[in-house]
């Protein structure tokens, strides 16, 4: 039994790793904001997973609200101007230059036609990555809720998989000669390598924790919450500077979290299910009887 139920981490685990290395093959045909853009489409697919696989009844107001919450994350994460391919912009340079006859408007045009299928093509990638990520999402909700095993006993076996998998790649790609494993495995890394790899482990336990105690819904607040925050962060990193938009786009997330997760409305309204409603019944027919005025012999 105990193998059986090993076992049930196996899915979830490949799904998070095919998502995981999705997201680097994508960057390399979006920039970042365009990938972030497009990965929006996590939200829908957790959300319509949740509705079919867990039977996860929203009310319309949540509806409503989960709309917001992609309204506002994709606004926040437009870029305020536009961004160049620099490729694009030396082949232009250098077809002006060479410009004989049109050849350079024929040249810019052919550019511009295999740019738009290449980020065509990364926006489809970038859309089956989002929604593999939120198949594993919802399967991992189900698999902790359903377990009686301990917290981090349940992240163990998930991550062993994690390894294991990851593990056949990096064998399969040192066969092929595609690594650099000869010069050591930890070739390239620096203080920043470790500090993301250190706050990518500590995301991982967070979203367990969530999946555990909570559910997908406090995931996605959560995580629209932390694209916030590191938009702020980056005004002081990285020089960015905050839009109109981008406070109307936070306003927007906050009061659709709010919308929620307000008390004037259920937040979730499960099917009861039939021992349920027996307790139920039977703790009224308790009551019933306890309060009922009972006839005592002389």
């Amino acid at each position: 039994k105990s193998g059986t139920d090993c076992l049930k981490y196996a899915i979830p685990g490949g799904l998070y790793m095919l998502g995981n290395n999705v997201k680097f093959f994508a960057l390399a045909y979006l920039s970042p904001a365009e990938f972030s853009l497009v990965w929006n489409i996590k939200i829908v697919a957790t959300v319509c997973l949740m509705v079919t696989f867990l039977r996860r009844k929203f009310t319309r107001i949540q509806y409503l609200a989960i709309g917001l919450i992609v309204i506002g994350v994709t606004l926040s994460e437009i870029p305020s101007k536009p961004h160049s391919n620099p490729s694009l912009v030396s082949h232009s340079i250098i077809a002006a230059k060479n410009d004989t006859a049109g050849s350079a408007k024929i040249l810019v045009n052919e550019e511009s036609k295999g740019l738009n299928q290449l980020k065509l093509f990364g926006a489809l990638i970038t859309v089956f990555g989002a929604v593999v990520n939120g198949g594993g999402n919802v399967i991992i909700e189900y698999v902790y809720k359903s377990g009686t095993e301990g917290f981090w006993i349940q992240n163990l076996r998930l991550y062993l998989f994690g390894i294991l998998y990851n593990g056949i790649v990096l064998l399969i790609r040192y066969v092929r000669n595609e690594s650099n494993f000869g010069n050591g495995f930890f070739t390239g890394w620096n203080h920043w390598t470790i500090l993301v790899t250190l706050a990518g482990s500590c995301d991982g336990l967070l979203i367990g924790f969530l999946m555990r105690y909570a559910d997908n819904v406090a995931v996605i607040h959560a995580d629209v919450l932390g694209t916030i925050f590191n938009i702020i962060l980056s005004t002081n990193l990285f020089g960015l500077k905050i839009t109109p938009l981008f406070s109307i786009a936070s306003g927007i997330i906050l009061a659709s979290i709010y919308l929620f997760h307000s008390n004037d409305f259920e937040c979730f309204e499960r099917e009861r299910k039939p021992y349920e409603s027996i307790a139920a019944n039977g703790s009224e027919s308790a009551i019933m009887l306890a309060t009922e005025p009972r006839e005592t012999s002389m």
